[in-house]
């Protein structure tokens, strides 16, 4: 998706269990000029789904961005009155 925040991904291999990606797939894009075309990338990759691999990925869409940001803050705005609080506490404690 675009704009997407990616959390995380893998590669996946055809009994769906985490595995690397196989050397082939490096060799596959290898050239002595450069970069891979475009082209040459989507066959690799079709050669890849082919055997089984896929990849998964876990992301946040962009519409969730501000209530992320506006959770964070509420979590850390909370604990820091809770700890201003234990230390006053905690300061009127010993003095006395």
């Amino acid at each position: 998706m675009p704009g997407a925040w990616v959390t995380s991904q893998q590669t996946l291999n055809a009994a769906g269990q985490p595995a690397p990606v196989p050397s082939s797939f490096a060799e596959c894009l290898h050239t002595e000029s450069g970069p891979p075309a475009l082209e040459q990338v989507d066959r690799c990759v079709a050669d890849l789904g082919a055997l089984g691999y896929q990849q998964q990925v876990t992301y946040q869409p962009a519409g969730n961005f501000w209530a992320l940001q506006w959770a964070e803050t509420g979590l850390y705005l909370g604990l820091t009155l809770l700890l201003a609080g234990f230390c006053a506490w905690w300061i009127r404690r010993r003095v006395t």
